[in-house]
Formats: C-alpha cells, sequence, structure tokens
C-alpha cells in the first residue's frame, strides 16, 4: 500500500470515529445544547448549571422561568406550577452576577414565544458590580455552549469528559435491570438543603469578622453610576424589550446578622443607598413587580431560617412564592421611601446580641413548620387530648403537668407482645394494643408538618409513633430510643406533605415488648398539625 492511500485510510478511520463520537453526544446531548432531553429513551442528570441551563430555557417547555443565584435553588417549580398554573423550569447560577443571569434571560425570552412569568433573585450583596462582569473562579467557562456558532461547538461534541463522564454512563445505564427513564426533578435540581443545620449555631459560626470602615462611608458617584448601569442593562432592560411578560424579582431577604455585619462596618446607610438606586429603577418598569421581605423582621431576626448570614431554608423559598402570588410585600412608587426608612431604622437600632439568645431548633423543620399557615393558608390543627371523640386513650391517663396549667399525656408501663415476636410493632399497635392515644384525623392533605412534643419521665419510656392511612397500612413511623432519651421535651417531626385523605395515629409512650420495666413513663405534650 502507498504511502498516501495509508494516509488517507488513517483519515478516513479518524474522521469515521470523530463523527461516530460527535454523533453520539448530538443524539444523547447531556447539556441539551441541541434538543430536548429523550427522557423515554435516558436518565437526564441536572447536576451542572453553566453547562446545561442555556440549553434547558432554549429546548424545553415551559412558561415560567425560576433563576437566580443559591437564593434561588431551593425552589421548587412544583410549588410555582400550583399557584400560577404554567410550567416552570429551574436555572440558577450558584455566585452568579447580574450579567451572567440576564444572558440566559435574554436566551430565554428569544428562543420561548410562550414565557410568560419569570421570578428571578436580586443579590443585596451584588448591586455595586460591574454590569459585564462574571464569575471567574470556576476554570474555563463553556461559552461555546451559549453562542449559536457551530464551529466551536467542537469543544462539545469532541469532549472526552462529556463523551466518558456523560454519554457512555448513560447509554450503559439503560441496560441495567432497574433502570428508569427521566430526569432529574426540578424541584431537587441544586437543592442544597441535606447537609445543612439552621439556627444561630450555624448562622453566626462562619459570621466574618468586621472589616474597618471604607474610608468613604456613602457611596461615590462611581458606584452610583455602576449601580445604575449594572440594574438598567441587566434587570430593567429585557422586561422593556419584552413587555408581555410578567417579570417578578425579589430583593433576596438576608438575616439580621449580615445586617449586623454592614452596621459594625459602617456600611449600612450604603447598603440602604444603593438599595434606594435599585428600586427607583426597576419601578419605571411596569411589567416588573418588585417585592421585598426585608421588612418582615420575625422572619429576618430568627436564625432558624438560616444555615449562615444570607441562606435561608427552602420554607423561606416558599413563602417568597406564596407572597409574590399573593402581592405581598409589593414595593410602589408610593410605598417604596416608608419601607427602606423602616428597613434603615430596624437594623440600626435592633438589638443584635439577642441573636446568640435564639433557641436553635432541635429538628430544623420546626421553623418550615410554623410559617406553614403563612405559606398555604391552612390553619394548624392542635389535637386536644381531653373531651376529643377523635382520640382513644388506652392504658394512660391526662394529669396536669407539675408546675403549670396544661394537661399532658401520661403513659406508664410497656407493651404486652412478647420480647421473641417476629412480627411488626405497627401491626401490634394497630391491632393489639398501645400505651398512648389513638387520633383520627379526617383529612391529612391540608397539612404538611405532624409536631409531636414528648419527654422520658422514668426507666424504658420511649416515643414510638405510627400514621395509617385509612386502609391500615403504615404511612410513616417514628421511633426513639429510651437509652438515647434524657428526661427533658423534646420536639419531634414527621412530615405529612405527601398523605391524603382520613388517616389514624397511634402515639406509644409505653416500652415496645414484655421486656421493659413496669416503672418505665413517658409524657406527650402538645400534638399538632402544620
Amino acid at each position: 500500500m502507498s504511502k498516501k492511500l495509508w494516509v488517507f485510510g488513517y483519515l478516513i478511520i479518524i474522521i469515521t470515529l470523530l463523527s461516530f463520537i460527535a454523533a453520539e453526544i448530538i443524539f444523547v446531548d447531556p447539556f441539551f445544547h441541541y434538543h430536548a432531553p429523550d427522557t423515554g429513551r435516558y436518565f437526564y442528570p441536572l447536576d451542572n448549571q453553566r453547562s446545561q441551563n442555556n440549553g434547558i430555557v432554549k429546548n424545553f417547555k415551559y412558561q415560567g422561568i425560576i433563576t437566580g443565584t443559591s437564593m434561588t435553588e431551593n425552589f421548587k417549580t412544583s410549588e410555582a406550577e400550583r399557584l400560577f398554573g404554567v410550567t416552570f423550569v429551574k436555572v440558577p447560577y450558584a455566585g452568579s452576577t447580574f450579567n451572567e443571569i440576564n444572558r440566559n434571560l435574554m436566551a430565554a425570552a428569544s428562543h420561548n414565544p410562550d414565557l410568560k412569568y419569570i421570578i428571578r433573585s436580586l443579590d443585596m450583596a451584588k448591586y455595586i458590580e460591574e454590569p459585564d462582569s462574571w464569575r471567574k473562579d470556576l476554570g474555563s467557562y463553556p461559552f461555546y455552549l451559549y453562542d449559536d456558532c457551530w464551529i466551536n461547538d467542537a469543544e462539545y461534541v469532541f469532549n472526552r469528559d462529556v463523551l466518558f463522564s456523560r454519554v457512555y454512563p448513560m447509554i450503559k445505564e439503560k441496560d441495567m435491570p432497574d433502570f428508569k427513564s427521566g430526569i432529574t426533578s426540578f424541584d431537587d435540581y441544586s437543592s442544597w438543603m441535606k447537609g445543612y443545620s439552621f439556627g444561630q449555631e450555624s448562622a453566626l459560626k462562619n459570621t466574618p469578622a468586621a472589616e474597618e470602615p471604607a474610608e468613604h462611608d456613602g457611596l461615590t458617584p462611581e458606584e452610583t453610576d455602576i449601580i445604575k448601569t449594572n440594574i438598567q442593562l441587566n434587570v430593567t432592560a429585557l422586561a422593556k424589550q419584552y413587555p408581555g411578560i410578567t417579570f417578578y424579582y425579589f430583593l433576596t431577604p438576608y438575616s439580621a446578622a449580615w445586617w449586623q455585619i454592614l452596621l459594625r462596618e459602617e456600611r449600612l446607610d450604603k447598603q440602604v443607598d444603593a438599595e434606594k438606586i435599585v428600586i427607583e429603577e426597576i419601578l419605571e418598569v411596569p411589567n416588573i413587580k418588585l417585592f421585598s421581605l426585608n421588612c418582615l423582621f420575625d422572619v429576618t431576626t430568627d436564625l432558624n431560617n438560616y444555615k449562615d448570614e444570607r441562606h435561608y431554608g427552602e420554607w423561606i423559598n416558599s413563602l417568597v412564592l406564596r407572597y409574590i402570588y399573593d402581592g405581598k410585600c409589593l414595593l410602589t412608587k408610593e410605598n417604596y421611601l416608608d419601607y427602606l426608612e423602616a428597613e434603615r431604622r430596624f437594623y440600626k437600632n435592633y438589638d443584635y446580641a439577642q441573636l446568640a439568645k435564639q433557641e436553635d431548633y432541635e429538628n430544623d423543620t420546626y421553623a418550615a413548620a410554623l410559617l406553614n399557615r403563612e405559606i398555604t393558608g391552612t390553619e394548624p390543627l392542635h389535637i386536644d387530648f381531653e373531651n376529643n371523640d377523635s382520640v382513644e386513650i388506652m392504658n394512660a391517663v391526662l394529669e396536669d403537668e407539675p408546675d403549670t396549667d396544661r394537661k399532658i399525656l401520661i403513659c406508664r408501663g410497656r407493651l404486652n407482645r412478647p420480647s421473641h415476636t417476629g412480627g411488626s410493632l405497627s401491626n401490634y399497635l394497630r391491632d393489639s394494643e398501645y400505651i398512648g392515644a389513638k387520633i383520627q384525623i379526617d383529612d391529612v392533605s391540608p397539612y404538611d408538618y405532624l409536631v409531636i412534643n414528648g419527654k422520658k419521665a422514668a426507666d424504658h419510656g420511649q416515643l414510638t409513633a405510627r400514621l395509617y392511612d385509612k386502609k391500615g397500612s403504615r404511612l410513616a413511623k417514628l421511633d426513639t430510643n429510651y437509652s438515647d432519651l434524657d428526661k427533658e421535651w423534646h420536639r419531634y417531626i414527621i412530615d405529612v406533605s405527601n398523605f391524603d385523605g382520613p388517616c389514624t395515629l397511634i402515639l406509644n409512650g409505653g416500652y415496645t415488648d414484655d421486656t421493659g420495666r413496669e416503672g418505665s413513663e413517658y409524657w406527650f405534650g402538645d400534638v399538632t398539625l402544620f
């Protein structure tokens, strides 16, 4: 074979191989650069904001967008869809600039004529940033996924990491016996709730030390120009270009701990002055509705809502959605000056020493439960053990709690269940006996949380709770171990948000078999559905 033929044959092989690689990447398209996901064939993990968000807004079907920084990562599109009645996508950019978020919204508006609603955070710490700035600490930015130039698509279709870390595993996964096609839900996409704790210990733990006050405490003319240009280019221009879209913007409700830092560094007045410029620019655009929860002081001063000085729990995202939909905390030309004055006055005069003295909820979800009436409109249901036809007490008595005037359910003893039994404890409590109370709940669907207060009083007393549906099938369980309990009141929470219809709750305070001591004792206090 001549050298020319050998070279030609080699080129043919290389071209064929590269064409095959490109075709596979284009066909699967894990970053949605060319088409919507084939969720009937593959499972698409959503886990790369910068690489996937632009493809989402260009190629998915939706009428609403939720976007912003990490302050929007815990939003649930399912909640937005129930409120607004249209399909939503969530495309957050952690640590992003106004410019980065706006560019993706420009792509969304230009590619989707059905777009009706945009919900976006405006981070208060980012007002004074250059209008064309990008986040630059994430390595090489995938700009090739954001433009319409097919030439630089080579960085995508011939990308080894995309092929071997994305496409190949997605193809291989199809052959697994328990494989289910689909895509990560937008409720779960980028949500960071798992693995974090909330409350004053967490929120104040990494609070940075105060810096020396800047030489110029107020806004400089240069900073004023930066703020105005930033808002005009990256916030209001798109709304003016698309008057048929309603833009719901909200100022991120940072905690009082963040305001404390501003006050110590003598930057609080400067921050509020910057906010005034932002608000005034936005209020000139009629299809932007601007909201702020900064004057909900019971929220921002309760550090049980925060994992650090800025980041709030997912229940605050739910509250933001509810308020946006209901039109609460809406800023207008008539009220914004009063709002700014109230904000300035409160955070300049608040007693910040209270923050470190707050109760740190044992169960972080309790903060969500307390706000649930505001979020859902459902009044809490307190379970009264006394004179209640829906409550059946067995082997327990109602007595006054020592040193208080409230009634508590006192459970003494142990179950007669043989220790060697192999039967289900849930079935035993349902069919045989319990030491405590059986509570009939007519309809659990309006509620999201079941909160139980309990206390071990003696020996092997411990909480065992079971929730059953109307057929007697167990929906949820909660077990404690007497050896892990002190003799203090504790608050326990069962998530009931996915349950519907009538159900039965059994609270058992006795030891779960006949090996427990007869002197065992457990107390039940307040039981409430939120």
